[in-house]
């Protein structure tokens, strides 16, 4: 099969909707694909900004030729695509400058058209020679792929564990009792354990005083003044200006999420992502984000709580948390969050700044890189 590499311009997105919403085993109509790549590219303030500072005002709009690439696709000399790599941009600080970092998402090559594949990452890290690249959400095929293009992996837990904190401890414990001999007694017994272990941080979870809980439903100057105090904390992250979460959190109508911030006398001190997500007949609610990195331990206990407590208003059998540094480890286990599991979740990464590199020592990075959730 003769393809070539072709850059995505804008108007091609109904032809690349058509083309994702085929490809085998995809659940997504057109319409979907076309409100997703709109949000990727064209609502994302990193793609209309880039080559102007994170706060543009009283610049020019960037030309075309200034904008970071949308993706790329294989094809044929009639137009028809065999195959499809998308690039999200987004803002990422990065030793105490923001830039634009380039993130691989939804890598899709038909079978015909295979032998070319890896073209099209070929294209991504081109264009990515002097940023950061991310890919957050590789399946097994693309992991090989990246390997072998020498990106860099960095885990996302500092500990390798999840914590899950059961609210529905009997329907948690059905759910992992399926349909299995003896699961009526196995169900019990789980829901008196997963009860147990719940204890702790009912008991040691509340608001401290003086601190209140807001939900935050649009943009905010608060949320911007926090950024601006605490960027430089560590030395890469994801920039998380009001824009920015906006577009994330507030205006994904893919996968919404909500922010909880708390304050003290009117102050924003912190904030927490969350999202619910259900599968296999159990409710979650995740939290994605906690902010700052270095975040006083009764603003991490006052949004736990109200992240429990919204979690229960909403029918939620548990509150899945992750501890994206050793102090939130910390904290979490202070709180009394005692059951956990395995996370073996990775990033990867390559730097094309000649920076130093990525790692989880040097850096904060949550369940909002990439293009997660996105």
């Amino acid at each position: 099969m003769t393809a070539r590499v072709t850059a995505i311009a804008a108007g091609d997105e109904a032809d690349i909707a058509r083309f994702l919403a085929a490809f085998p085993d995809d659940h997504h109509g057109e319409d979907r694909w076309r409100a997703r790549l709109h949000h990727w590219w064209d609502a994302n303030p990193a793609f209309r900004d880039a080559g102007m500072s994170a706060a543009p005002a009283q610049q020019e709009p960037p030309s075309s030729a200034q904008l970071p690439p949308r993706g790329w696709t294989l094809r044929d000399a009639d137009g028809t695509i065999g195959g499809f790599l998308g690039n999200i941009p987004r803002w990422f600080r990065r030793s105490g400058r923001d830039i634009v970092a380039h993130c691989a998402s939804t890598w899709r090559v038909l079978p015909a058209y295979r032998q070319l594949s890896l073209h099209l990452y070929a294209a991504h890290i081109t264009a990515g020679r002097h940023t950061v690249l991310i890919n957050a959400t590789p399946n097994a095929g693309v992991i090989k792929v990246l390997e072998s293009l020498k990106y860099r992996t960095v885990a996302v837990s500092s500990s390798g564990r999840r914590f899950l904190l059961p609210l529905r401890p009997a329907t948690l414990a059905r759910a992992f009792a399926g349909d299995r001999t003896g699961a009526t007694v196995m169900a019990l017994a789980g829901a008196a354990a997963l009860s147990a272990t719940a204890l702790p941080a009912r008991w040691r979870l509340a608001v401290p005083r003086g601190r209140e809980l807001r939900d935050i439903t649009a943009p905010s100057t608060d949320i911007d003044a926090l950024w601006l105090a605490t960027r430089d904390q560590v030395a890469n992250t994801s920039v998380r200006s009001s824009d920015q979460l906006a577009w994330l959190c507030l205006d994904n109508s893919h996968a919404p999420k909500q922010i909880l911030g708390c304050y003290t006398a009117g102050t924003l001190e912190g904030f927490a992502v969350t999202r619910d997500v259900s599968s296999d007949g159990v409710r979650t609610m995740e939290m994605l984000d906690l902010w700052p990195a270095k975040m006083p331990r009764e603003t991490l206990l006052a949004l736990l709580a109200g992240a429990r407590e919204r979690a229960e208003a909403a029918g939620c059998d548990a509150l899945v948390l992750h501890d994206y540094s050793a102090a939130l480890h910390d904290g979490f286990r202070a709180a009394g969050v005692m059951l956990t599991r395995p996370d073996t979740a990775l990033l990867y990464t390559r730097e094309g700044d000649g920076g130093a590199p990525i790692t989880r020592e040097n850096s904060y990075l949550a369940g909002l890189e990439g293009d997660a959730g996105l």
